[in-house]
């Protein structure tokens, strides 16, 4: 089954429901797969926020390879590649 736009609403409550944690791991998750979703629906600015965001919380992980991994992702939307890495 192929529903990208469902898979969009999907991770768009998945980061509503990260918000109303403490835990910064589960929030780079959940940006980094809104960023992935919008990315998919074509919606590149959207998904540049996302991944955005999503780097600002793994920032305060000290996760190195989450960080990276959303920086390649930055990159590859700004070259309109879609190619993607999990944070």
């Amino acid at each position: 089954m192929n529903n990208p736009k469902r898979a969009q609403t999907l991770a768009d409550l998945a980061v509503g429901i990260a918000e109303t944690t403490e835990d910064a791991f589960l929030k780079t998750e959940a940006w980094n797969e809104l960023g992935r979703r919008r990315f998919d629906n074509n919606q590149q600015q959207a998904a540049l926020e996302a991944w955005k965001r999503a780097t600002e919380y793994a920032r305060t992980t000290g996760d190195l390879r989450s960080r990276a991994g959303l920086e390649i992702n930055i990159a590859a939307n700004l070259m309109g590649d879609h190619e993607y890495h999990e944070a």
